[in-house]
């Protein structure tokens, strides 16, 4: 069904594995499955990995109109041309979500070319599908991590902020908002500019220790703010550490 060609599948047979041993461990190992399909016909000739990333039983005849119908509703509309792209000779590259028949959604990245007869016209098409269902979840858990901490920033009014192993700024955007200073005025140590001045000595102590000894940092301070007034903020941060124990980058919050 799958032949790896003549030479190969001989030399295969002799030491006792065959291309449908080969292509069991492939598929086994990272959870792909094969497909070819004549263009003319609506029938797909399917690997068993095929049939278990989209949870048929392989006595089943699988057809493009029955993986249409498997297409997650919400993903049908922008897979519609797929099979017509196929036909007019394009290979084809998607990702997208499918149902199944017990009703469990699988995320599928599916990849397809299509081979040429002998008029040069499209005659076959082959194709690979992947499960890559954990990615998308491990994306959509980090997308929801950054969606909490973005309320929480905004229910506390809090300013978050980023620095280098050694201290220097990288971003303070709600800082700049906060403060009315400009990107280029908090550089290095710049934006203790902001902070009250009988604070300031101590403030640039504490941060200064903290970053020497890799420690959490935490004070308290008045920062001049936009409209003229100063107000008190507390000041918390923390090293975030590489593997080999070094720092990465510093991450931290003013809270008022």
């Amino acid at each position: 069904m799958w032949p790896m060609g003549p030479s190969h599948s001989e030399d295969s047979g002799r030491r006792g594995l065959s291309s449908r041993h080969f292509l069991k461990l492939i598929e086994d190992g990272g959870e792909i499955g094969f497909w070819s399909s004549d263009m003319a016909r609506d029938h797909i000739r399917a690997s068993v990995g095929f049939y278990r990333i989209i949870g048929l039983d392989p006595s089943v005849e699988v057809t493009f109109s029955l993986i249409r119908e498997m297409v997650h509703p919400g993903d049908r509309a922008a897979q519609a041309d797929l099979l017509t792209l196929l036909r007019a000779g394009h290979a084809v590259k998607r990702e997208f979500r499918i149902i199944r028949p017990d009703r469990t959604q699988r995320w599928i990245s599916s990849r397809a070319e299509v081979l040429l007869g002998a008029d040069d016209r499209p005659s076959r098409a082959i194709g690979v599908v992947q499960d890559v269902t954990e990615r998308h979840e491990a994306r959509r858990s980090v997308e929801q991590e950054q969606d909490r901490c973005r309320a929480l920033i905004e229910a506390t009014a809090a300013v978050v902020w980023y620095a280098s192993p050694d201290g220097a700024v990288l971003e303070m955007p709600q800082w700049l908002e906060l403060t009315g200073q400009s990107q280029e005025e908090v550089q290095r140590t710049g934006w203790l500019g902001a902070v009250h001045p009988e604070d300031r000595p101590r403030t640039e102590a504490a941060w200064r220790t903290a970053v020497s000894h890799a420690s959490p940092y935490n004070t308290d301070y008045r920062i001049l703010c936009a409209d003229g007034v100063h107000r008190w903020f507390n000041a918390r941060g923390a090293p975030i550490l590489n593997q080999d124990g070094t720092i990465r980058e510093w991450v931290g919050v003013c809270l008022s």
